[in-house]
């Protein structure tokens, strides 16, 4: 086939598929790839002269996951076309569809993207297309790279909600009504977000949890060190005093024995 195409290019005519005759033909060549054509010449996989005689101007096209920000303007251009070709009513997207679509990698594309809205659009119930109406496969293609996303974006939002309910706590003196008050939020559920965020919900607290971990580790061995000490001391004093009754006892029955040796 390199050959042939060669040919075509450099002396501009060619037979049709059966026939015996020349035919002259004049025309501009578009010609677009996803292969490393500068390693198939070194693999000797494509000649060197077509590449040549190919590689006049070229303009280089990022993918998509390069280019977020054409991802929607392609996406609504190509709804249009859609629509119209298939005798649809205007068709638009919602906007959990629109991050979906700008998150995806489009390993495959304009045309994977072509591929995805037209079988969306087909398939809709309504002419505003949601994340419910686009292929599975796509959400189990990004399912690690949403969920490392996810994962990120919940641990900054979960960290930023407890900073902030620590400093207005805080700034009013751990009053939670005022706190509730300074967030615009209701004190109920400013007490479920402090629980959900481990925030202290008093100052002395917050300065135990606050401090640092050999702090608390010192403390906590002292506290053991001082409840075994104590124990012996204990034990010791029960033992006094559950002897002190035997002994009187012993004492009185030699005087009852001695009186009784008189008489």
């Amino acid at each position: 086939m390199q050959p042939k195409l060669l040919r075509v290019l450099e002396e501009k005519e060619f037979e049709r598929v059966g026939g015996t005759t020349l035919v002259k033909s004049d025309f501009r060549l578009l010609a677009a790839t996803n292969h490393n054509l500068e390693a198939m010449l070194a693999e000797n996989r494509f000649r060197t002269d077509l590449f040549y005689r190919l590689n006049a101007i070229t303009p280089t096209i990022p993918p998509l996951r390069d280019r977020r920000e054409d991802i929607l303007p392609i996406a609504g251009s190509l709804l249009k076309q859609i629509a119209a070709d298939g005798g649809l009513s205007e068709v638009s997207l919602s906007r959990e569809a629109e991050d979906f679509l700008v998150g995806y990698d489009w390993p495959g594309n304009v045309r994977e993207l072509s591929n995805v809205l037209y079988r969306a659009a087909h398939y809709a119930e309504r002419d505003r297309l949601t994340v419910a109406d686009l292929p599975r496969y796509l959400f189990q293609r990004g399912k690690a790279v949403g969920a490392i996303n996810a994962a990120t974006l919940r641990h900054v939002q979960q960290s930023a909600e407890r900073d902030a309910i620590r400093r207005a706590l805080e700034a009013v003196g751990y009053n939670k009504a005022q706190a509730a008050r300074h967030q615009g939020i209701h004190r109920s559920l400013s007490y479920k977000k402090l629980k959900k965020c481990g925030v202290p919900l008093r100052k002395e607290n917050a300065r135990q949890v606050a401090g640092p971990h050999w702090l608390k580790s010192s403390i906590r061995s002292e506290r053991d060190t001082d409840r075994t000490a104590a124990a012996p001391r204990t034990v010791r004093a029960a033992a006094e005093a559950s002897q002190c009754p035997t002994t009187t006892s012993r004492s009185t029955s030699r005087a009852s024995r001695n009186t009784s040796s008189e008489e």
